[in-house]
């Protein structure tokens, strides 16, 4: 994965957080801006420097995979993992922002999947590598005469050759009785697509195997999700923020604080695939839902309880007593701080949503989005450019196709929809102190967004059409608030009023009302 950033990461510093450090960027989309969209010759020097630093890298790479062997289940994975890489960040153009000539490179990676199935066609297997060859020249052949980067039906291309090919792929794996890689990474090894309703291994985001999700503690954080007892007065729960129907948000700008006259610094986010990220709170400064929890009870604005004296009360109830010998068995019989926090974070994990019209569409309901909305998508992974910060199927900062990091951006939100006065918070700045980091935030998911209005951090903007004006004049720069650091590229999408109604459209059909009821 190390090597991958070094190869085709984006063009952006590098920043190590705990080490408080930062590295230059390097590899295929530094030399990208060398010679994109036209080169200039005053820069060779630079352009032959990063050559250079490639050709190095790429001989490393050589000769660290000649001196490995793969099994058969890891080869199949590595094959799946590339074709889902292909329709997030291939042809959305994240791997090529400047040059945009990810659709163009399409029929070369499809090409090298084909030449490694070669080696698993058995007598057996024969009728299922033709229609898996089939498939694979299709898409090449569309790739091919559809290459114009804005234009591409990636809507089409996913539905009718990708999602295919990957379902098919399993079958000729199990055919083959090749083990799925499972229980070990962010995605299932047994998924017949990205867009199956089980494709995330939930366990993979705990700190660790005491952490594992069990439906005896999903019931139990269910349970103190709604009680008061955690809070300080007895007054207040996690539902007091975070309200189902509106999926977990609470419909305000900013909630009020519980110890204050004043309001919470950030506006309330969904907890819908939160469990689904590896790093917790608009700044980023807890990895887990365990500390993201004691956090936010034990915060004199939020909840202002205690988990110690929590435990306490607890165990003094037989109830939950026993409720929480079934979530622990073997445990001693007095209920810990951190039990607590399991449950609670086994919970919010439960709260994940791939049942929407978009899912229900991309497993092979086409009547569950029309016209307008799937031409919101193709907006949405193409020219709108939302789809490289906003990871598709999460719709969040969690890249794939290993989910492995979960990423923040510096977009300049203003203190107001106007768009007037850049806001003041200052996001992870606040908290690590780095000049690349001031007012970056985590990239929030978008589903269910059409039920968590006002939205942005700090609730600035009221409608998905405030939003989508916000990206249409290229964030904080285009409204001239000179952020050195904006990640977000600045210029003006141009976008027609049909384009930015089919994507508020679109980002509609990311509703999962079943999620909304758990």
């Amino acid at each position: 994965m190390k090597i991958d950033l070094c190869i085709r990461g984006p063009a952006l510093d590098e920043i190590e957080v705990e080490e408080h450090t930062r590295f230059e960027p390097g590899g295929f989309q530094v030399i990208e801006e060398y010679l994109y969209p036209e080169f200039d010759a005053s820069s060779r020097s630079g352009l032959v420097r990063e050559i250079r630093k490639m050709n190095s890298i790429l001989e490393r790479a050589k000769e660290l995979w000649s001196t490995n062997q793969f099994r058969n289940d890891q080869v199949f994975d590595a094959l799946r993992l590339q074709c889902f890489r292909m329709i997030t960040l291939g042809i959305s153009g994240f791997d090529t922002p400047v040059s945009e000539m990810g659709i163009s490179e399409l029929p070369t990676t499809l090409q090298s999947i084909q030449d490694q199935l070669v080696f698993y066609h058995t007598d057996s297997s024969t009728l299922q590598h033709q229609q898996l060859s089939r498939l694979l020249d299709g898409a090449k052949k569309f790739a091919t005469l559809n290459a114009d980067f804005d234009s591409f039906d990636r809507m089409q291309f996913i539905t009718q050759y990708i999602n295919p090919f990957t379902t098919l792929l399993l079958a000729l794996q199990k055919q083959l009785r090749v083990p799925v890689l499972t229980n070990i990474n962010a995605l299932n090894g047994d998924i017949k697509t990205l867009f199956d309703e089980n494709a995330f291994n939930i366990n993979y985001f705990t700190p660790d195997a005491n952490s594992f999700v069990s439906e005896s503690r999903i019931s139990l954080g269910k349970r103190l999700f709604y009680d008061n007892i955690l809070s300080g007065n007895n007054l207040v729960s996690c539902a007091s923020c975070h309200k189902p129907e509106k999926a977990f948000t609470d419909g305000l700008t900013k909630s009020r604080a519980l110890a204050s006259r004043g309001f919470l610094l950030r506006n309330t986010p969904t907890l819908i695939n939160a469990g689904l990220q590896k790093a917790q709170f608009y700044d980023m400064r807890a990895s887990f839902l365990e500390d993201q929890v004691k956090n936010v009870v034990e915060n004199k604005d939020e909840i202002h309880g205690s988990l110690k004296d929590a435990a306490i009360l607890l165990t003094e109830d037989l109830h939950y007593k026993a409720l929480f010998q079934k979530a622990y068995p073997g445990s001693s019989g007095v209920i810990s701080e951190r039990q607590i926090q399991v449950a609670l974070a086994g919970y919010i994990r439960s709260l994940t949503s791939f049942n929407s019209r978009f899912d229900l569409f991309m497993r092979g309901d086409t009547g569950k989005m029309n016209k307008e909305e799937r031409d919101g998508f193709n907006m949405f992974m193409g020219k709108a450019k939302c789809g490289i910060c906003h990871f598709m199927p999460l719709f969040n900062g969690t890249v794939p196709p290993q989910f492995n990091t979960t990423e923040s951006e510096v977009i300049g939100v203003a203190a107001t929809a106007d768009n007037k006065k850049i806001d003041s918070d200052k996001g992870r700045y606040s908290i690590y102190n780095i000049p690349n980091l001031e007012r970056s935030f985590k990239t929030s998911t978008l589903r269910n967004i059409d039920l968590t209005a006002p939205y942005m951090h700090n609730g600035a903007y009221k409608t998905l059409e405030d939003v989508v004006a916000f990206y249409e004049e290229g964030g904080g720069n285009g409204f001239g608030f000179n952020l050195e650091y904006q990640t977000l590229p600045e210029d003006k999408l141009e976008l027609t009023d049909y384009e930015k109604r089919s994507l508020v459209s679109f980002m509609k059909t990311l509703t999962d009302t079943a999620c909304v009821r758990k």
